[in-house]
Parts: C-alpha cells; sequence; structure tokens
C-alpha cells in the first residue's frame, strides 16, 4: 500500500498544492488515516471536528518543514481530494474501502488464533495429556418460596401501572420526537433555529443511516452547539418567564403544535 501510494497521481497533486516533499504528504496522510479509526464513522465522516482539529492531529502527528502551516496542508488534503467536504461535514476519502480490508484483516488474525489454539490442544491430546476442563456450570438457583412470591406481587402491579409513553410525531424524514420535546427547542432557542436543528440531524441520518434511541437528546449532545457555532444569529434571546412555555409547565403554545416540516 505505501508503494502504492507513494506513486499516487492525487499524492503528487497534494505535494504541490501543500509545499510538502513526498515523505512528509505520505506521513500526513497515515497520521490522519490512523487518528480515524476512532474518530470516523464506517462512511468516513469525522465525527464532532473541523479543518482546525485536523490541524491539530497533522501539526502532532508528522515533523513539517519549517514555515509549512498545518491548516494550509488541510486546506491542500480538500483541494486534492483526500478529505471530502459534504453539508458542513468532512469525510475522509474511500474510508469505507480502507475499514472493509481492516475488517478482514481483524478477522484473519482472530481465525489465525483460533487455529492455533485448537493445534495446541491436538497436539496436547495426542501426547497424552487431557485437554483443557470445561469452566463449571453455576450452581442451580432454588425455587422461590411462598413469601418470597408474595413480595414480589407489589412489584409485578408496580410494573404493570406504568404510564405508556408520549406518541412521537415526525418532523423530518428520519426526525421524530414529542410535541414537548419540540416545544422546549422552540421556548429554549426560538423556531426558526429549532427547525435548523432539525434540518441538520435529518440531513445527517439521512446520510449516514445512524439511528438514535432520542432525536431531541442528540440535538441537545451536538447540534445545538453547531448552530451556535455556524448561526449564532438563529438563536434568539430566551423568551420572558410570562412567554416561556415548556419550563413553567404552561401549555405548548398552538402553533407548535400545528408546526410541520416545511412550514413557517
Amino acid at each position: 500500500m505505501y508503494r502504492e501510494l507513494l506513486t499516487h497521481p492525487k499524492l503528487r497533486k497534494f505535494m504541490r498544492s501543500s509545499g510538502l516533499s513526498r515523505n512528509e504528504a505520505a506521513g500526513t496522510l497515515f497520521s490522519v488515516w490512523a487518528w480515524g479509526v476512532d474518530n470516523a464513522e464506517r462512511n468516513g465522516m469525522i465525527l464532532e471536528a473541523d479543518r482546525r482539529d485536523i490541524a491539530d492531529v497533522i501539526s502532532a502527528g508528522s515533523g513539517l518543514s519549517d514555515g509549512v502551516k498545518p491548516s494550509k496542508v488541510v486546506d491542500s488534503m480538500v483541494e486534492s481530494g483526500w478529505i471530502d467536504e459534504l453539508d458542513g461535514h468532512l469525510y475522509l476519502h474511500d474510508w469505507d474501502e480502507w475499514q472493509e480490508m481492516y475488517y478482514r484483516f481483524i478477522d484473519k488474525r482472530e481465525k489465525d488464533t483460533a487455529r492455533k489454539r485448537r493445534a495446541r490442544e491436538a497436539e496436547k491430546e495426542a501426547a497424552g495429556l487431557p485437554p483443557p476442563s470445561p469452566p463449571a456450570p453455576p450452581p442451580p438457583v432454588p425455587p422461590p418460596s411462598s413469601e418470597e412470591e408474595r413480595a414480589e406481587e407489589p412489584r409485578d402491579k408496580s410494573k404493570k401501572a406504568t404510564k405508556p409513553k408520549p406518541e412521537k410525531k415526525k418532523y423530518g424524514d428520519f426526525v421524530s420526537m414529542t410535541e414537548e420535546e419540540y416545544g422546549k427547542l422552540v421556548s429554549e432557542y426560538g423556531q426558526e433555529a429549532a427547525k435548523r436543528m432539525v434540518e441538520i440531524l435529518n440531513n445527517y441520518k439521512g446520510a449516514t443511516g445512524k439511528p438514535y434511541k432520542s432525536d431531541y437528546l442528540a440535538i441537545l449532545n451536538w447540534v445545538v452547539k453547531r448552530i451556535k457555532e455556524e448561526s449564532p444569529t438563529l438563536i434568539r434571546p430566551k423568551p420572558s418567564e410570562t412567554s416561556a412555555s415548556g419550563h413553567d409547565g404552561s401549555p405548548v403554545p398552538e402553533e407548535w403544535r400545528n408546526f410541520r416540516r416545511g412550514e413557517a
């Protein structure tokens, strides 16, 4: 792979635009790929990182010539096609293919380990040594007494009395949450910001197929931060307590309840 990389046309383009030598350019790529194993999805999307984060990786992981700026190197990686930029996200180019090769290597190593273990056991058996004994089964659990059964009854009844979960509504092709959750987003950040948050998460889930147990918590976890960085003017000041809803127990305004994707 290293030999193929050194003769790749994209490497020459990367070298010319960044001002790096051949070895510096190759070392930079390997540093970013090694970092991507823990920081990129299977489709190559880099999680919670921008060009500045990649510049930090390059600065720490490879020895650059004096005067070469890591930020310029990142721009050159995008320009030469080693990093793709789509819908505000950065992707390691053809990362799914590299990952496939990596997992094939891991599978082969595990199979080799199992094969060697079976070979050692066969050698011991041929030499008259007994194979390792399987682990002892756990002791049987005694049946509960009548008193224990009666003690369990109230807990079973309490489980049956649990309230049903509130119904979720779709606010995008891939985003759903309860009216109360959406009302909290509107109350806290404004309707335009809430619509943009839903749009960002909807595009991300549609592109990657990644599910979330709670789209509302996913928005609070990382989408709000992205809005504050990219479009801080979308977030309006928090309304006064008399007009706030969702936090002080007052009902969600009717315009939020009737909100549908695409409506103003």
